[in-house]
This record gives C-alpha cells, sequence and structure tokens, in this order.
C-alpha cells in the first residue's frame, strides 16, 4: 500500500446509516478531484486565451508585412515603373534559380557561391509568404 493510499484509507471513516455502509470524508481531508478538475478547466482556458492572442498578433503582423510590401511597390511604381519591372522580372529569375537549386536532386558536396545565395533568398521568400498566406488573406484590411 502506497503513502498516499495509506492517508486516504486512514482519512475515510465509515458510517453506517440506514443499514448502508457510506464513506464520510474526515474533518482535514481535501476535495483533490474537485481542485484537479478546476485546474484543468483554468489551463485549458489560458490556452485558449493564449492562442487567440497570438492569433491576433500574427494577424496583425501579416497584414503589417502585406501592407510594407504593398507601399514598397507603390513607391518604386512611382519613382519609376520600368526599373520597377525590371527589379520585379530579375528577383522573379533570381527566385527561379533559387527554387530550382532547392527542389533538384543534390549532387556530391553542398551548394556554394550563387547557388547557395540563391536558394537561401528562395527559402526566406518561402518562409514570409506563409503568414502572407495564412494570415493576411483572411484580414479584413484589404
Amino acid at each position: 500500500m502506497t503513502w498516499r493510499r495509506w492517508r486516504a484509507h486512514r482519512s475515510i471513516r465509515w458510517r453506517l446509516t440506514s443499514g448502508e455502509a457510506t464513506q464520510a470524508r474526515a474533518k482535514g481531508e481535501k476535495r483533490r478531484g474537485f481542485r484537479r478538475a478546476v485546474k484543468r478547466v483554468g489551463e485549458g482556458l489560458v490556452e485558449a486565451v493564449g492562442e487567440a492572442v497570438a492569433e491576433v498578433i500574427l494577424g496583425l503582423l501579416a497584414c503589417a508585412l502585406l501592407g510594407c510590401l504593398v507601399l514598397i511597390a507603390y513607391l518604386s511604381w512611382s519613382f519609376s515603373p520600368r526599373l520597377t519591372l525590371a527589379g520585379a522580372g530579375l528577383f522573379s529569375l533570381l527566385l527561379a534559380h533559387g527554387a530550382w537549386r532547392t527542389f533538384r536532386t543534390a549532387a556530391k558536396g553542398r551548394r556554394r557561391g550563387f547557388a547557395a545565395f540563391t536558394a537561401g533568398i528562395f527559402t526566406v521568400t518561402a518562409v514570409t509568404a506563409l503568414p502572407l498566406l495564412f494570415y493576411a488573406t483572411g484580414c479584413d484590411c484589404l
């Protein structure tokens, strides 16, 4: 018999009422099941509120990122439309090369030089695009 069981066994008295044996709690015994249930409900509420706050923060960050990208595109277009199109085309080629280097079968050794640079730019762009895809599309700022 473990220590907890022995203590619980010692703290419970048996009462005989109307011919049936019922357990009665001793004066100092605490209600552990109720406290455990309240603690679990409290933990669930804290987790739900934390997830809601994180969702709002991620949504705001995604909307801010989308707004910054739109502002950069607007300012560059107002400065020089030709330069903006040339920059967008060059950036697209850079991303295409990075994607090709990332997803093709790797040769012996690791990527070096320009291939590593374009693969890194593609990875950073893809990771940045994920919050925009999931959060900014559902925001009402558009």
